[in-house]
């Protein structure tokens, strides 16, 4: 290991790992849940028994993270709907009135416990993954995996990983963030031997990249037809998964981008993702005029669901937004979406311009073409004509007025019909538009903006767009 870089590991692990308070601590909560789940079991005479599973229970959490998953293990006797029906009411007893129901796959129960959040999550009991009946049921598997394999020195090395990657801002497989999820860190650690290793080798990823560990795929064209992402990392215990499928081509070069700054100029900065300072209403006025831009804001109530629900809404509608404007000639110079994915939301798109002429020029088809007709009897009387048609450059023009001239007009009018899918807009963000979504223009976001802290640290990061390693 490069002297630099094991001294500043060093550093960080002293930082970032659990210390023997801490650790009892998380102990005692995880205990306390686990005999209250056992008791509720007993009582309920049910065939399942809890598990302590994820980063917690392969010891590679970082210090002050909050989150512990306990797993409720049925036999596979139990209906599916009979195991959700009774894990969320084993989920509930142990919450001692401390919870909300929660959904990925199907229905669990987050917990707030000690100031801990505990995902209590009902799965089957099984020995290998070809028995799964929902997505959730592998990871008892992995969980056995990781014991097998992660030795000592290895936790130290996933640790510093996924505090390198929450630090430069490609930690997470939720779709907010399209990242590395913990359990790929683990692997890539496994699969490469050492945190330097795995940055090391990132730098000569190609697109596809194919990792399998356990080697169940004798050469690299089967994943390669199985799977479309541009890293491919074989789940060791279900070879039909790409672990790394949730990870973008963008979280990709920001991680090889980051890699190469740090291996270059080996510092700690690259292990703390700097704290947002938004900009100030004066500096953020000042920006947006001196951008000579206009932005587009559609704020939004929402409602409490699946995080990945929301992103990916919001993500649909800003793209079918984004299409509306520019068919209808606007350039979109930008855009983005945020949420604090309980109360607000929003959909941000920066144009050249809110306002375009009145009247535009439209080409038809060349002189003496055969569709020459139909475009005369199109546009020759039309209350859209403004002038024309005649010949330019061998071609037909016609002057047209255009519908909309102005962009906030245009998706005030869009977002005010009955039908919002016809113009690509998701279910629940078409409900959120109609229950008070409200677009505002350039300075009108002001008072959203130093009324919502999360959302102000998002817009200066929207205009500044500088990652946290190069400040």
């Amino acid at each position: 290991m490069n002297s630099k870089i094991q001294q500043i590991c060093e550093e960080i692990l002293k930082q970032i790992k659990p210390g023997e308070k801490e650790k009892k601590e998380v102990s005692n909560v995880v205990s306390k849940v686990v005999t209250d789940l056992n008791n509720e079991i007993k009582r309920l005479k049910v065939d399942a028994y809890p598990e302590l599973e994820g980063s917690i229970a392969h010891e590679t959490w970082v210090s002050g993270e909050r989150d512990i998953d306990i797993f409720i293990l049925f036999s596979p006797e139990y209906p599916l709907n009979d195991l959700k029906r009774i894990g969320m009411e084993l989920g509930k007893a142990a919450s001692h009135g401390k919870w909300r129901e929660r959904y990925a796959e199907h229905p669990f129960v987050e917990a707030t416990i000690d100031s801990y959040r505990i995902d209590i999550v009902p799965c089957y009991k099984i020995s290998t993954h070809s028995e799964r009946v929902t997505s959730v049921d592998r990871t008892p598997l992995h969980t056995e995996y990781l014991s097998r394999r992660l030795k000592e020195k290895d936790k130290n090395e996933v640790i510093l990983l996924k505090v390198f990657m929450k630090g430069v801002g490609v930690y997470g497989a939720e779709l907010k963030i399209s990242g590395f999820s913990g359990y790929l860190c683990e692997l890539l650690t496994l699969h490469y031997g050492s945190f330097e290793e795995v940055l090391r080798n990132t730098l000569r990823w190609l697109s596809p990249q194919i990792i399998d560990i356990e080697r169940h795929y004798g050469e690299q064209e089967t994943p390669k037809k199985m799977f479309s992402e541009p890293l491919i990392v074989i789940d060791p215990i279900d070879p039909a998964r790409n672990v790394a499928a949730a990870v973008s081509l963008d979280r990709i070069a920001d991680l090889k981008a980051a890699t190469r700054a740090f291996i270059a100029n080996p510092s700690t900065k690259f292990f703390k993702p700097s704290m947002v300072k938004p900009l100030t209403m004066k500096q953020l006025s000042n920006l947006t005029k001196n951008r000579k831009t206009d932005t587009l804001f559609v704020l939004l109530p929402c409602q409490k669901i699946s995080p990945d629900i929301i992103w990916g809404e919001l993500r649909r509608s800003t793209r079918a937004l984004k299409k509306l404007l520019e068919l209808n000639d606007f350039e979109v110079v930008s855009h983005d979406s945020w949420s604090d994915e309980e109360k607000d939301a929003s959909i941000v798109i920066e144009l050249a311009s809110n306002n375009l002429s009145a009247v535009k020029v439209h080409e038809g088809p060349a002189a003496g073409d055969p569709n020459q007709e139909k475009f005369l009897e199109k546009h020759l009387h039309s209350e859209k004509t403004i002038a024309g048609p005649w010949i330019k450059d061998g071609k037909w023009q016609v002057e047209l007025k255009r519908e909309y001239c102005n962009a906030k007009q245009l998706i005030e009018a869009k977002l005010k019909s009955e039908n919002l899918s016809e113009i690509g807009i998701s279910k629940d963000i078409a409900k959120w538009i109609k229950e008070g979504g409200e677009v505002v223009l350039n300075e009108g976001i002001l008072p959203y903006y130093s009324a919502k802290k999360s959302f102000a640290e998002f817009l200066t990061k929207y205009y500044t767009k500088r990652p946290d390693w190069l400040l």
